[in-house]
């Protein structure tokens, strides 16, 4: 399931890439005057932090379950965007970002498990345009963020697989460049996201667990569309 979700990212990474190209080749360049945007995009993003694959945590500190949580590999997915200029130098925008990765736990050596991380992001972005049709731009926000693991294991008393979910907040700091091909826009971006994860659910168990980091850094390309007075 995973593996088929990071071959949809990538062949949806060429798709935009040469949509990008077609763009270029076509009328003449031009940034939007309009005062809105939505886009869709393709992500890539690798992860590191207390998501080590060593670490248990626990949904009911006295009940259970007790779960190993997977350390992820570098996955891919989308990105759905959409923003409001607010000046010629500032907007705000929303994220969405939802990734799929394969993952690996110290429980059961061998049990491949696949998660999805998702965050939603709140930011403000400060633009630089350089002629009239491109801009540079870097980007801070904050975001709520959702780990969940299909097939996780609970342990102890004996190892079961069940779902899994983590769930925090955090920062997102990041920057790139967007291209204009008015109505539409192409833009290429990196980010660095810090969260800590603090609430588990297990196995029909909600709890709070001491706070564990989630890092990531995460490459989108996003095709835009401007719209708006």
């Amino acid at each position: 399931m995973a593996t088929n979700a990071i071959r949809m990212g990538r062949a949806l990474v060429c798709a935009l890439a040469a949509g990008g190209l077609l763009l270029a080749a076509s009328s003449a360049q031009a940034r939007p005057d309009k005062k809105l945007w939505l886009g869709l995009g393709a992500a890539s993003s690798s992860v590191s932090g207390g998501l080590d694959g060593n670490q248990v945590f626990y949904a009911d500190p006295t009940n259970g379950p007790f779960v190993y949580a997977g350390k992820p590999e570098k996955g891919s997915g989308l990105v759905i965007s959409g923003g409001a200029v607010i000046s010629k130098s500032l907007a705000a925008e929303l994220q969405f970002i939802s990734t799929n990765h394969d993952a690996t736990h110290a429980g059961l050596p061998g049990q491949n498990l696949t998660l999805s991380i998702s965050e939603l992001l709140a930011s403000l972005r400060l633009m630089v345009p350089l002629g009239d049709s491109m801009e540079v731009f870097g980007r801070a926000g904050l975001g709520i963020y959702a780990v969940g693991y299909d097939n996780n294991t609970q342990l102890p008393p004996n190892p079961t697989l069940i779902s899994s979910s983590f769930g925090g907040a955090g920062l997102a700091l990041g920057g790139g460049a967007a291209f204009f091909f008015d109505p539409l826009g192409l833009e290429l971006a990196i980010m660095t996201q810090s969260a800590s994860l603090d609430t588990l659910s297990a196995g029909g168990t909600e709890g709070q667990i001491s706070g564990t980091d989630l890092k990531q850094t995460t490459v989108t390309l996003t095709l835009t569309g401007h719209f708006g007075t």
